[in-house]
């Protein structure tokens, strides 16, 4: 194997410079490599060779570029997204809340409004109640012509809910003068026989009655429903004028309220 002439040294040149120890000595592989051309300069201000790895990379810029120049077109859609109206995840949550808070208010309304009406109802009829005067006439119920000298015979009956108060009342007119006196006999009763007592009174206006009425004394009937009153005596005026007797009815809140 040591005969092989491949593995036999190369053999040492007999120059000291070939010779020197440091130079490495040359592989058979070497031969194999060509040699490259060296590369060439490029003058100032010229663009890479077109052969060169620099102009090959520049040649490929342009289109790699390319896709970030067309990226712009494919943003678009991207950008013009905000102005498309996307709803909000929070969007039916507000408007449940709306709805809430506009049923409250409603609620709270209407409750309001039904406590304002009756504070008003209960307000008027504890006025009628106890706000009104005994000596306030009421409601017109019937009137009677009076004959002076002549006897009065009057009779009414009520019909309505419960009781109501009934008063008399002689109108004298509106133009009845000031001191105009009334004198003989007045009487009403709710049941049972008239019984006509002495009447003198004078008339001087005013009061809670119309102009020109005359209240009579002591008559005050308390009837309830399809009870029936009746009025009897003889009256005279001085100085003379016409006169008529006037029956008026009232019922309080709790007049009414005792009819159920």
């Amino acid at each position: 194997m040591s005969d092989d002439p491949r593995w036999a040294p190369p053999p040492v040149p007999e120059d000291d410079e070939d010779n020197d120890l440091t130079t490495p000595w040359a592989s058979p592989l070497d031969a194999q490599v060509p040699d490259l051309p060296a590369p060439s300069r490029a003058p100032a201000g010229a663009g890479p060779a077109p052969g060169s790895p620099a102009g090959i990379s520049a040649q490929a810029a342009p289109s790699q570029a390319a896709p970030s120049q067309a990226a712009p077109s494919q943003a678009a859609p991207s950008q013009a997204a905000p102005s498309q109206a996307t709803p909000s995840p929070a969007a039916p949550l507000e408007g449940k809340s709306n709805g809430r808070r506009n049923l409250l208010i409603g609620g709270c309304g209407g409750c309001l409004f039904i406590l304002l009406s009756i504070c008003c109802c209960s307000g008027y009829l504890l006025y009628l109640e106890e706000g009104v005067s005994y000596g306030a006439p009421g409601e017109e119920l019937q009137r009677f012509p009076i004959v002076a000298g002549q006897p009065i015979a009057a009779s009414v009956a009520w019909e309505g809910t419960g009781y109501a108060s009934l008063r008399a009342y002689i109108d004298l007119g509106e133009d009845a003068a000031p001191g105009t006196r009334l004198e003989g006999t007045f009487g009403c009763r709710e049941y049972g026989t008239v019984e006509p007592s002495p009447v003198s009174v004078s008339y001087f206006g005013g009061g809670d009655a119309p102009e020109g009425w005359v209240p009579m004394p002591s008559i005050f009937l308390y009837v309830r429903d399809g009870q029936t009153a009746r009025c009897a005596g003889t009256l005279r005026s001085d100085p003379p004028t016409a006169m008529e007797l006037v029956i008026t009815e009232r019922q309080r809140p709790s007049d009414w309220l005792s009819g159920f």
